[in-house]
């Protein structure tokens, strides 16, 4: 049987003041990888375990940085 990767990822998760979320901007939003993993953590964003942990995102742009915009204010309404 295969682990499920989100049980080895929670327990860093608890452990880390500061969590990074890197991706490239993928049509103005998080690649499809990086939204699974945000969806994956819906019982952390619910039950407040996150609170206080600090969040980067690092989102390279080919169109440059005014077109992160929609990217990074889907973290921050995910992550209040």
């Amino acid at each position: 049987m295969v682990k499920d990767s989100m049980q080895e990822i929670y327990p860093k998760m608890d452990e880390a003041d500061l969590i990074i979320f890197g991706m490239p901007n993928y049509w103005y939003g998080p690649t499809a990888k990086m939204k699974l993993l945000i969806d994956r953590m819906r019982p952390y964003i619910a039950n407040g375990k996150l609170k206080g942990k600090k969040v980067v995102v690092v989102t390279p742009a080919a169109e440059g940085p005014d077109a992160c915009g929609p990217l990074i204010e889907m973290f921050g309404m995910s992550f209040r």
